[in-house]
């Protein structure tokens, strides 16, 4: 069995219709950056977090790599991930030129094997990054 890393033919159907909408005002205003859709977005995604403040980036990797590097996350540091974690996890810690450290999930609810997290935290563990 092929089973693809990433489909989401399945939740088009539901959304084809506000999301082809939502482009074409984009495509007809011309509003591709900071305009009135992000400002929007912050707002609201601020409001649900209960923050003063939120900031829209371009995909979940910069947002990944942002927060790594607002932590001083870099060369000669060492994050932890659990294995099962989306590629782009991975590769935000290798932009911060730290080393990632996979460790195992648990079988029946594939969340990270605690004790391996604690086996390997060391001098240069410097974040756990647990992402969904």
């Amino acid at each position: 069995m092929k089973i693809p890393l990433l489909d989401l033919t399945r939740q088009l159907p539901k959304i084809r219709e506000k999301l082809f909408q939502d482009w074409s005002h984009v495509l007809e205003t011309m509003k591709l950056l900071n305009g009135e859709n992000l400002a929007a977005f912050q707002e609201e995604i601020a409001a649900y977090m209960g923050s003063r403040y939120a900031l829209g980036v371009a995909s979940g990797s910069d947002a990944l790599l942002l927060g790594l590097v607002a932590c001083g996350i870099g060369e000669g540091d060492e994050v932890i991930l659990h294995a099962n974690a989306f590629v782009a996890a991975v590769e935000a810690v290798k932009w911060t030129v730290a080393q990632p450290v996979l460790v195992d999930i648990h079988e029946t609810d594939f969340r990270p094997a605690t004790d391996q997290i604690q086996d390997s935290i060391n001098e240069r563990t410097k974040a756990l990054l647990v992402v969904h």
